[in-house]
């Protein structure tokens, strides 16, 4: 799926570009975007509980294309970087097994690791002569996330110490679903602004939230 993702957007990206070169103010038509995007995932909530210590928020970049086919519509294109959050734990456990004394010390951890996400929709924006704008975006995300549990620590059994350490990939899923935000630009001159946004969305039936900035050059 993903190489299929990376064609619609090349091919995308090929037909803004004819568009860019056929008129004298194409030049404003076509832009490209690069920035960041603070998220926050929910994917790992249901791990919660006393002792277990969760980080549900990520920084992702984020990269971009477009193109207005009117001074309030656009068609965009984009991508963000791979993100991951973690759910861990870390205890200690003792006893008896065969008459001899163990202690076990370790750490466990699971991980909601999203690949590299894909993003196709359309973004309306006011159209005044003010250099400050207000959009809403709405589209498609198209993503890819894997789950793993990893476990390090030592174990002394009758007293002799043992090294612990395991990564284990117990599940993965790709799909898609929609997504929506709402933001503002602000006009730095004729070619290049700063565009400040909000971003929801799911994955995997998990809500993916957050705040987004990015610079934006017109050509």
């Amino acid at each position: 799926m993903k190489n299929k993702l990376v064609s619609i957007i090349f091919f995308t990206s090929l037909l803004i570009f004819p568009f860019a070169s056929s008129a004298e103010d194409s030049q404003s038509k076509t832009y490209f975007n690069a920035g960041m995007m603070g998220l926050s995932m929910d994917t790992l909530d249901d791990l919660k509980g006393t002792g277990i210590t969760i980080d549900d928020e990520a920084t992702v970049l984020s990269l971009g294309v477009g193109y207005n086919v009117s001074p309030n519509l656009a068609l965009e294109a984009g991508m963000l970087t791979e993100d991951e959050i973690s759910a861990s734990i870390s205890s200690g456990l003792s006893g008896t097994v065969n008459g001899k004394a163990y202690t076990v010390n370790a750490s466990a951890s699971v991980k909601a690791k999203s690949n590299i996400t894909y993003l196709l929709g359309i973004k309306y924006s006011s159209a005044n002569d003010s250099p400050i704008k207000f959009n809403v975006k709405v589209g498609q995300m198209f993503w890819d996330i894997d789950y793993i549990a990893s476990l390090n620590g030592t174990l002394t059994y009758d007293g002799t110490s043992y090294s612990v350490s395991e990564d284990l990939e117990f599940d993965s899923a790709d799909g898609n679903d929609p997504y929506f935000g709402f933001g503002m630009t602000y006009d730095l001159n004729n070619s290049s602004s700063i565009d400040l946004g909000y971003f929801a969305s799911e994955i995997h039936g998990d809500d993916i939230s957050g705040f987004s900035l990015a610079y934006v050059s017109k050509f």
